[in-house]
């Protein structure tokens, strides 16, 4: 326990681990700023969207006025014309609504847009939106109204859940690896490039103590970035966002179909797979530590096992349970759970980490010092 803590204290004061930390807040802050700052964009990217859709439907409406000037007697074209003409309407009342304080009446008005786009495309008329994304954003759509949760935006959200959202998605995003490499990516190989490992074997101390205190050590580093990132991003958008909800849905697939993750779920969710994959990064770090001994091939091995493990377990689509790397990029297990649920490469995953635990309480034992 003594070695625990001295290992512990050794990294949280440390310059190094304090101007990451300082880092890693202002990081928070400065994405919290972006999305605040750019409120008024939304408006104003929705509303561009709409208009090029207008465009593009008005242009559709001269093709087949020039084909019937041609040839009248095409009854097929007269519908596509009277159908996309309904658009272009109801694409006209969604560009007035904008900056509305009537969210649900917005969104009926998309629906109705979507619907009919629907039915436009299965008459045989072409525009430029997937039939998968139609289906999703009716089915959103009428969730959000079935709850009664006005709509957030997904990048420039400033409601207290959905910043937090994005910041454990930035987390999952390889984030979480990044500060956990530069946070204990040389802890214990620096112990052999200092010439300090002496010392420490040269204490009343068990070799596999020292395995033992680093990785526990680096599993609490680890806890104290997240809660971190966590407090920033809830302190900061609750002084200063908007209201918000945690039952807020995330749009995810399983066997039956199209289904919903509310926040209070999905959060929780994702921060374990990140957890599950950030132990895996620190029993790799260990052993490549024990294997060169020197700080800068200790992270360029953890990053080359990390990097090719995933590209080769993707490309030969191993099976989720049997995968330790499925969870490099986790949000896609979370969200696409069609032929696995989402926890099913987790017991793999921490037992990954025990074997790469292992090889190290045993690897540290045939260490010898020069």
């Amino acid at each position: 326990m003594k070695l625990l803590l001295f290992e512990l204290k050794k990294t949280l004061f440390s310059k190094r681990f304090l101007y990451l930390l300082l880092a890693l807040i202002v990081g928070v802050v400065i994405l919290f700023t972006r999305n605040y700052i750019f409120q008024s964009y939304i408006e104003k990217e929705l509303e561009q969207e709409i208009i090029e859709e207008i465009q593009y439907g008005q242009s559709l409406i001269r093709q087949y006025q020039e084909s019937l000037t041609r040839n009248p007697e095409q009854p097929d074209i007269q519908q596509l014309q009277r159908q996309i003409g309904s658009i272009v309407d109801v694409l006209f009342q969604m560009r007035s609504s904008i900056g509305s304080e009537d969210w649900k009446g917005q969104l009926f008005l998309e629906n109705e847009y979507l619907v009919q786009l629907t039915e436009f495309q299965a008459t045989g008329g072409l525009f430029p939106i997937t039939s998968i994304e139609i289906k999703n954003r009716i089915i959103t759509n009428n969730h959000l109204l079935a709850k009664g949760i006005p709509p957030e935006h997904e990048t420039y959200s400033i409601a207290p859940p959905n910043f937090m959202k994005q910041i454990v998605d930035l987390l999952a995003t390889a984030g979480v690896i990044i500060l956990l490499l530069l946070a204990i990516g040389d802890l214990f190989a620096s112990e052999f490039e200092n010439r300090s490992i002496h010392f420490l074997f040269a204490q009343p101390l068990k070799k596999s103590t020292i395995i033992h205190a680093k990785v526990w050590s680096s599993i609490l580093i680890y806890v104290i970035l997240l809660v971190v990132s966590l407090t920033t991003s809830w302190l900061v958008s609750t002084l200063f966002g908007s209201n918000g909800t945690f039952d807020y849905p995330i749009l995810m697939e399983d066997e039956l179909g199209p289904a919903f993750l509310p926040l209070h779920q999905y959060i929780p969710a994702l921060l374990a797979l990140v957890s599950a994959v950030s132990f895996l990064i620190i029993g790799l770090t260990m052993s490549w530590s024990l294997l060169v001994k020197h700080s800068l091939a200790t992270l360029f091995g953890v990053i080359v096992t990390i990097i090719i493990s995933y590209v080769i377990t993707s490309m030969i689509y191993l099976p989720a349970n049997i995968n330790p790397f499925q969870y490099v990029l986790p949000i896609e297990s979370l969200l696409n759970q069609t032929n696995y649920p989402w926890w099913s490469a987790i017991p793999v995953t921490v037992g990954a980490f025990v074997i790469f635990y292992l090889l190290s309480l045993i690897g540290v034992k045939k260490v010898k010092l020069s």
